[in-house]
């Protein structure tokens, strides 16, 4: 009996949650006492003056906003990647492989498989403004699942138009 209750006793220590912050022994030193710990409205003026001061012969050029027609083409592969999760898919390859020279890409073909083991594949084509992409999915090993393609396209236009919401220097 000793032994159990003994063993009760441990076990309950040690699944005792951490106290609340507002309960624990830390203790700041003096100085730690008296800083700011975060960054408000008094601070924005010697943030902005000391960037200014790097480059001072530097003036603002366009600021971030959304994308001017609510698509951008450099969001392509991130909107295909986040589509195909909503469409319970996997993207196995995207033709081209890097994405470091986006700008001068016109085509991108990713290659998918579903969550049922089903190929799919969606091309999404650069098209002048204001249209910006063409897209295209194919899904089923014989093409037949135009279910599945027709879902893919969809999530791919809600993702890509809302990171084209997304404030970026576009």
């Amino acid at each position: 009996m000793l032994l159990v209750l003994a063993g009760l006793t441990v076990f309950s220590i040690g699944c005792a949650p951490d106290p609340p912050a507002a309960e624990s022994n830390l203790r700041l030193t003096e100085d730690e006492a008296k800083l700011r710990w975060t960054i408000d409205d008094r601070d924005r003026e010697p943030i902005l003056e000391a960037m200014r001061s790097v480059a001072p012969d530097h003036s603002p050029g366009r600021r971030p906003g959304p994308a001017p027609h609510g698509v951008r083409w450099s969001d392509v592969p991130e909107a295909a990647y986040y589509a195909a999760i909503e469409s319970e898919m996997v993207i196995l390859r995207t033709e081209p492989g890097e994405y470091e020279a986006i700008e001068q890409v016109d085509e991108f073909v990713f290659t998918l498989r579903t969550i049922d083991d089903q190929p799919a594949t969606l091309t999404v084509t650069r098209r002048p403004e204001p249209e910006i992409v063409g897209v295209h999915a194919v899904c089923g090993v014989f093409g037949d699942r135009d279910d599945r393609a027709r879902e893919l396209q969809r999530a791919f236009d809600r993702k890509l138009r809302a990171f084209g919401r997304k404030r970026a220097w576009n």
